[in-house]
C-alpha cells in the first residue's frame, strides 16, 4: 500500500511539473513560491499528526473514496488541458474554459507537500520542526521549479510535453483508484488482493516504453531534418 502511495505522490508530482512548463518563468517561479509558503503556514498543522493518525487516514474507506475522486477529477482536468491544447495548435481557442484550464496548475501538489512535511517530521525525530519545514519548502520550490524548466529543456515541442501529461494523467487516474481501494481492486473478488509487484512492474515497463518510444521519435526527427536540409 505504502509503495502505491509512493509513485501516486511522485506521478502526481511529475504531472504538476509538466502543468506548469506551458507557462512563463515568472508564472512557474511564483508558483514554487507558493508551494514553499504554503508549507511554512501550515507546518504547525503537520506537528500535532501521528502516524497512528495517518495510518487510519490511509484505511478509512471514505477518506479514500474523497481522495480517488479528487484524483480523478484533477487528472481528468489535464486531460480536458490536452485536448483544447491540441485543438489550439491548429485552430486558436479563446474560450474561458481552455484558459481557465490553462491557468490550472492543479491543488493535489499541496496536500502532497504536507504529507511530505509530516513524514520528513517522523523520519527527522529530534530535529526543530521549524527548520524540517524549512528544508522541506526550500527543496519543494527548488524542485518544482528547476524541474519544470528542465523539461521544457528536454523537451520543448509543445505537443510532446502535451503527450506526457496525457498519459501521466491516465497512469495517476488507475494509481489513485488502485491505491484507494484499501488494498483491493474495485472489480475483482473482494478477497484478492493487490500484487504490488505486478503493478510495479508495469509502471516500470511502461517508463521504459515511454522512453524508448520518445528516443526513437527524436532520432527519425533529426534524421528527418537533415534530409530537409540536403534537399534545400
Amino acid at each position: 500500500m505504502e509503495i502505491l502511495i509512493s509513485v501516486l505522490l511522485v506521478s502526481i508530482a511529475i504531472n504538476t511539473v509538466l502543468k506548469i512548463s506551458f507557462w512563463k518563468i515568472k508564472y512557474r517561479l511564483l508558483f514554487s513560491v507558493l508551494v514553499g509558503l504554503f508549507v511554512l503556514y501550515v507546518y504547525p498543522m503537520a506537528t500535532e499528526q501521528s502516524q497512528t493518525e495517518l495510518k487510519w487516514w490511509l484505511e478509512d474507506k471514505h477518506i479514500l473514496g474523497t481522495i480517488a475522486v479528487m484524483v480523478t477529477i484533477e487528472s481528468m482536468l489535464y486531460v480536458g488541458f490536452c485536448f483544447l491544447s491540441l485543438k489550439d495548435l491548429y485552430v486558436p481557442q479563446k474560450s474561458k474554459k481552455f484558459l481557465i484550464l490553462k491557468a490550472y496548475s492543479g491543488l493535489l501538489i499541496f496536500p502532497m507537500s504536507l504529507y511530505i512535511t509530516t513524514q520528513s517530521m517522523f523520519y527527522f525525530t529530534g530535529t526543530d520542526f521549524l527548520t524540517i519545514a524549512i528544508f522541506v519548502a526550500l527543496g519543494l520550490f527548488a524542485g518544482i521549479f528547476a524541474m519544470s524548466y528542465f523539461v521544457r529543456w528536454l523537451l520543448p515541442e509543445k505537443d510532446i510535453r502535451l503527450e506526457m501529461l496525457f498519459l501521466v494523467s491516465l497512469l495517476v487516474t488507475a494509481l489513485g483508484l488502485i491505491s484507494t481501494a484499501n488494498g483491493n481492486i474495485v472489480y475483482v473478488p473482494k478477497q484478492q488482493t493487490i500484487n504490488y509487484k505486478e503493478h510495479l512492474f508495469t509502471f516500470v515497463l511502461f517508463v521504459v516504453i515511454f522512453l524508448t518510444g520518445f528516443a526513437i521519435n527524436q532520432i527519425k526527427w533529426k534524421y528527418f531534418n537533415k534530409q530537409k536540409h540536403r534537399k534545400v
